[in-house]
């Protein structure tokens, strides 16, 4: 089954196709006419037209269970947006540790220091996978220290720079 038939399948579940939201349903007819590749366009879609739905239409994929499309909902989600943020996070504190690993890894590596000591935080994590967390915790960590100058030891010495010879040449 295609992505896009899951997630129409997942929200027909969950009653939107039901629904008497004129605004809902223009949506959902947008939806049924793009092309089948179509996660960034109807993401776009979505915060610009329609961002007061995003929880109605994220959580029924959410709770589909499908990994691919929970991969690319925490792919997608803006993490520097209030309202996406909280709903990763809502869907990370919901997230078993024995079987959403898939999901619990790419949240991980989204790079953002808050989310991998969510993720870290989280009760039940084997060992692996706590071993990934560190891990990618520790890479985050120094990809976000700011660069720094390498300190000089000792005052250079006034004047003319001080020739160096080649080892083993004679003076």
């Amino acid at each position: 089954m295609h992505q896009k038939d899951l997630v129409k399948q997942a929200w027909e579940k969950a009653g939107l196709y039901r629904s008497k939201d004129a605004k809902l349903r223009q949506f959902l007819a947008h939806f049924e006419n793009v092309r089948t590749d179509c996660w960034p366009e109807l993401t776009a879609e979505m915060r610009d037209r329609y961002p007061e739905y995003l929880d109605v239409l994220v959580q029924p994929l959410w709770d589909s269970g499908d990994k691919l499309v929970r991969v690319n909902l925490l792919r997608l989600a803006r993490l520097d947006d209030k309202r996406e943020r909280a709903l990763v996070d809502k869907v990370i504190d919901a997230s078993d540790p024995r079987t959403d690993v898939v999901e619990l890894r790419t949240a991980v590596m989204r790079g953002d220091a808050t989310l991998a000591s969510h993720v870290a935080a989280k009760k039940g994590l084997d060992p692996d996978m706590r071993r990934f967390v560190t891990r990618r915790q520790a890479e985050i960590s120094v990809a976000g220290a700011p660069a720094h100058a390498p300190k000089q030891v000792g005052k250079p010495p006034a004047g003319k720079p001080k020739a160096h010879r080649a080892r083993g040449a004679q003076p």
